[in-house]
């Protein structure tokens, strides 16, 4: 039986024969399937025993590839440190504060451009202003440089050239009943200021057995004063049927009178024989009548004022 020795001898050999390449027998070669041995296959060394790779895509990982590949990114390194070619750090940083600035300001005038256009092709803008909403198509200039706007929608309620003369019409009938100026510290309000106008008087003599009498239009007036006088001085009967009397009629037509009321006479202390009445108008005419059923002719000064005053 060998020793161990022998054995250990025998290994040696067959070692170092797997380590020369002349004298070995033993080839390598490499599955391409890692769980199927029967996909075995040699390798390729170059002449130097070197392990030959093949690299898809584009060639071997050789040395002139290598070179190659160094000199274009020698090229590229080049052209970026160039600076006619390449934007510097504050030049994009200016393009970058100027597109957050001009995001900004359409930000703020979102929904303040026109959004359409009208069939002719003129843009449409939406116009919102005191509850009013039209669409208003810019379409050409005036000769002063105004721009000319079309109107359609809501015609009937924008401001055309024959609305607006309407429009002036309304505001000069207006402006006649609006304060204009001042009398003393009050405000004078043209056509419908306060007055006291004259609008009749009976200052003659009425003869026995008749009556005179005096009309006029209530038109603008709240009120009217009837004052005055009979044969001041005098002693006189007074009532009807037997002295002289004065009474105040109404009208709706100046034509057809009605019995309104009787206007009393102060005969006074000294035969003043006077009439002070301030008397409501009640219809648009009105009239003042003196009746002297005496005997004998009296002297009448009687005067009618209408009184204007602002509601």
């Amino acid at each position: 039986m060998a020793g161990f020795g022998q054995y250990q001898d025998l290994l040696i050999s067959k070692l170092s024969a797997l380590t020369d390449p002349e004298s070995s027998e033993t080839l390598m070669s490499a599955c391409t399937d890692k769980d199927d041995h029967t996909t075995a296959t040699r390798v390729l060394c170059d002449t130097d025993g070197k392990l030959m790779v093949s690299m898809s895509g584009g060639g071997d990982a050789s040395a002139a590839n290598q070179v190659l590949i160094n000199d274009a990114l020698t090229d590229i390194h080049n052209e970026l440190q160039t600076p006619s070619s390449m934007a510097s750090e504050l030049t994009l940083q200016n393009v970058e504060s100027g597109i957050t600035s001009l995001e900004s300001v359409v930000a703020t005038l979102d929904g303040k451009f026109p959004t359409a256009l009208s069939a002719s092709g003129n843009l449409q803008v939406s116009i919102e202003e005191g509850g009013v909403e039209a669409n208003q198509l810019p379409s050409a200039l005036t000769s002063s440089g105004n721009l000319k706007v079309s109107l359609e929608e809501g015609v009937d309620t924008l401001s055309t050239s024959a609305l607006q003369t309407v429009g002036n019409a309304n505001i000069n009938t207006m402006s006649a009943k609006l304060p204009s100026v001042l009398v003393s510290d009050r405000l004078k309000v043209v056509n419908d200021e306060v007055s006291n106008d004259a609008v009749g008087s009976i200052a003659m003599s009425v003869v026995a057995a008749t009556s005179q009498n005096v009309s006029f239009s209530t038109e603008g007036y709240r009120t009217v004063n009837i004052y005055g006088g009979i044969a001041v001085g005098s002693m006189i009967n007074t009532g009807s049927g037997s002295g002289v009397h004065c009474y105040v009629e109404n009208s709706p037509n100046n034509t057809d009178w009605y019995y309104y009321k009787e206007l009393y006479i102060n005969n006074g202390m000294n035969n003043e024989n006077n009439i002070a009445n301030v008397e409501v108008v009640v219809a648009p005419y009105m009239r003042v009548v003196v009746q002297n059923d005496d005997s004998v002719a009296y002297q009448s000064n009687v005067y009618v004022h209408g009184i204007k005053s602002r509601d």
